[in-house]
């Protein structure tokens, strides 16, 4: 991972949650040692799947596991899309 620790910066978001409670979110702050990949050329039939969190409640002092990622214009697609991106997230969690 090109991720230093201190560029992970804890911070919340409100209103996702019923009851209003802070929701835990995980950010990044910027360095220029960062590397960011990105898959142009996908077809509507393939998928990128990957792992975006690990926490183990048994050790709350242990190093965060995450895979971050973001989105962005791709400036070879001009003012105009050809397709519109589609994306979905499915959140799953595994008690042991």
């Amino acid at each position: 991972s090109s991720l230093k620790e201190e560029d992970i910066v804890k911070t919340e978001t409100y209103g996702f949650t019923p009851t209003g409670k802070p929701q835990p979110q995980l950010t990044l702050k910027h360095d220029e040692g960062q590397r960011w990949y990105y898959y142009p050329d996908m077809t509507p039939d393939e998928v990128l799947v990957f792992k975006q969190f690990f926490y183990q409640k048994s050790d709350p002092n242990g190093a965060y596991k995450s895979c971050f990622h973001s989105a962005f214009c791709d400036p070879r697609e001009g003012p105009y899309r050809k397709q519109k991106r589609q994306s979905t997230e499915h959140r799953v969690r595994v008690f042991i």
